[in-house]
């Protein structure tokens, strides 16, 4: 919970971890929004909190953050819900859901797809060379063996130069 206009911020023993702050660490909203880095994730953060303690509103994000004191990458659920009185915020409360091993599963799925599908391309491409690259000179050898077993046409020295043509 952060309450606005006292400027604290209150978490349950899992938030703390979650963020990896001692109790008392997070003064605000600005603080919050440090621990989502000076990166592009703060610009994804900022818009949803100015929304929704501008009208009330709630918030349902999946974003990367930076823990506290060590720093590492998680990613994490934020859902809230900003509470007003007489038209202002007063507070804004919610979860925070660490999703990081979820997150890292998809990531890693996607990656395996892309792989999958360029594979898939490169398999459409050697089947396509071999239906008509390489079909297409034993197509013509086997046209002609039919027609020389059929008697279409005669043996002649031109045919058997074909079938070397067709060969190579």
């Amino acid at each position: 919970e952060i309450d606005l206009v006292h400027q604290s911020f209150q978490s349950s023993e899992t938030a703390r971890k979650i963020f990896d702050i001692e109790d008392g660490r997070l003064k605000g909203l600005d603080d919050l929004i440090i621990l989502f880095g000076p990166d592009e994730n703060m610009q994804s953060l900022s818009p949803y909190l100015d929304q929704i303690t501008q009208q009330p509103g709630s918030l349902d994000l999946e974003l990367p953050m930076y823990q506290s004191r060590t720093k590492n990458f998680r990613w994490v659920r934020l859902t809230g819900l900003s509470e007003f009185k007489n038209g202002t915020c007063q507070r804004i409360y919610g979860t925070i859901q660490d999703i990081h091993q979820r997150k890292s599963a998809e990531q890693t799925s996607q990656k395996h797809l892309k792989a999958i599908e360029k594979q898939n391309e490169v398999l459409r491409e050697i089947a396509w060379t071999q239906s008509h690259v390489v079909r297409a000179p034993v197509a013509r050898i086997l046209g002609l063996l039919y027609m020389l077993q059929n008697n279409v046409i005669q043996y002649d020295s031109q045919i058997l130069d074909h079938l070397l043509t067709s060969t190579l």
